[in-house]
Parts: C-alpha cells; structure tokens; sequence
C-alpha cells in the first residue's frame, strides 16, 4: 500500500471526502464490512446510522450495533 499526503476539503462526511472516497474504492476487498456510523455512506454491506431518515440497515446506538457482531 502507498500512502499520498493529499490536501483536501474536510468534511462531515469523510468518505465523500475525495482522496478518501478513491482510496477506500482502491482498497476495499472481499470480506464483510460494517459502518456503525454509515450516514449517507454505502460502502459497507451491514450499515447503521441512529437517525431513521437514513437509508441504512439498523437504526441503533453504535455500541449495540457492534455488539452484534
């Protein structure tokens, strides 16, 4: 794995931050993938985000999503 120091734009959304966004796209590989805090994000298979306006799989408290796994 090569590691680039890339400025760019913070966001709230740090997977739509572009330099993250390509190198998770470049990385990811079989396996499963879960986000505790998956928000608008949809790279990972299982996801969970507390507020219910977001389209994810669970709408738990982070903690007790992972407990479940």
């Amino acid at each position: 794995m090569r590691i680039d120091r890339i400025w760019a734009m913070p966001s709230k959304n740090t997977f739509q931050i572009k330099p993250i966004k390509e190198m998770l796209t470049e990385e990811i590989t079989e396996g499963l993938w879960i986000d505790p805090f998956a928000n608008t994000n949809k790279f990972a298979q299982i996801t969970n985000d507390l507020n219910p306006e977001f389209d994810t799989t669970y709408h738990m408290d982070a903690l007790d999503f992972l407990r479940l796994f």
